[in-house]
């Protein structure tokens, strides 16, 4: 007899379960001191602990962004009330952190009006877009953290890696594939990039032997001032299959100083930008903080130069030789070829197979994409 699994609403589950059988509801985080009593009148029991010295520094670090999101939900959702209530409890917990350097509600305020001599209040209603180098860009910046769901958003995707490439002073890109359509798409925000003296280092894989080994070679001269590499451990000669890579990430520094993350499932391919299914996550500003040694963005960094020094290697003339020998064992070398005209290849999938037909340009469209690959071509 079959077993069939019933699957309850995805976002309100509704099924009888008995009290005795209900597990615990774990919180781990600072509660005010008569909060164990308003659990025991509820008919509720609480598993209470007293923190040491130095687990209270860590818990009220957490309790203070706690309700600095409380305060900002209500903030968002326009509630009068709910942002006085915040309010409150933002104080009580700011009360306890300047307590535990001995300090006071009066040297806070006495330190408040310090700053506001010093650099004013916010009555003047003033936002600060840039500092030096004249207009900010015209474009659509993202300053808060999102989700993008490709390829419903692909404008959004493509929007954000300009965006940081105009606003930032480094970037580091790891991606399992690539492909030269995406370079194509943002050609122009990447040379832009490099002539402002901005530092892009990619991180490349050939994991499937996948990546054609032209698009290498054509990815260095198309972006000369790249610094390009190639996930390979030094042990391995390179007609041999590393490990498989198959990171997907996007790390900018800001000039402002701060640091930014696109993470997902999108290679640094056309496919992965424009056409595939793709879910990506992208970070300006949680990253950056500190919550245990290292900040989340310091980790990925660290990362990144871990690999790039000691798992990776340069797109060579003998890296090229030694992974062209076993690009072609694939038999991959007739699902992808050049296309007449410097600067443009078919697109393939990311698996080595087309994801439809390929299109044909009629008479008339030949000679316009020839000009524009020499405009590509020629910067």
């Amino acid at each position: 007899m079959a077993v069939q699994t019933v699957c309850f609403g995805l976002l309100n589950p509704v099924h009888p379960v008995k009290k005795t059988d209900m597990p615990s509801i774990p919180y781990r985080k600072l509660i005010r001191d008569r909060i164990p009593e308003i659990i025991r009148q509820s008919g509720k029991t609480a598993q209470i602990r007293t923190l040491s010295e130095p687990e209270y520094r860590h818990a009220v670090g957490h309790k203070i962004l706690e309700e600095a999101h409380e305060l900002f939900a209500e903030w968002q959702q326009e509630n009068p009330a709910g942002v006085l209530k915040e309010s409150a409890d933002m104080i009580e917990i700011l009360l306890a952190a300047l307590q535990v350097h001995g300090l006071t509600l009066d040297d806070l305020m006495a330190m408040r009006q310090k700053r506001a001599d010093e650099r004013g209040g916010f009555w003047k209603r003033l936002f600060l877009e840039s500092v030096d180098g004249g207009d900010t860009p015209q474009l659509a910046f993202q300053t808060q953290p999102a989700i993008v769901f490709n390829p419903a958003e692909q404008r959004k995707l493509i929007g954000i890696i300009r965006g940081e490439l105009a606003q930032s002073d480094s970037a580091w890109i790891a991606s399992a594939f690539y492909s030269p359509g995406i370079t194509n798409l943002l050609i122009s925000d990447l040379e832009q990039f490099l002539q402002q003296n901005g530092r892009l280092h990619i991180l490349l894989s050939t994991m499937g032997n996948v990546v054609h080994p032209d698009h290498l070679n054509h990815l260095q001269s198309l972006l000369p001032e790249t610094c390009l590499k190639v996930f390979h451990p030094s042990d391995l000669s390179f007609d041999q299959n590393p490990q498989p890579f198959h990171v997907k990430a996007f790390l900018f520094h800001r000039r402002s100083g701060t640091g930014s993350m696109l993470i997902g499932s999108s290679n640094f391919t056309e496919a992965g930008f424009m056409r595939n299914i793709e879910w990506n996550y992208f970070t300006p500003g949680e990253i950056n903080l500190a919550f245990d040694t290292k900040s989340a963005y310091e980790q990925a960094m660290a990362e990144f130069v871990r690999i790039w020094d000691n798992l990776a290697v340069a797109v060579t003339p003998e890296f090229i030789s030694g992974y062209r020998r076993r690009f072609v064992v694939t038999g991959l070398e007739t699902k992808t070829t050049c296309v007449t005209g410097p600067g443009l290849f078919e697109t393939p999938s990311e698996y080595g197979k087309p994801v439809q037909p390929p299109i044909t340009p009629n008479a008339a469209q030949i000679p316009v994409i020839k000009t524009l690959a020499n405009f590509r071509f020629e910067g």
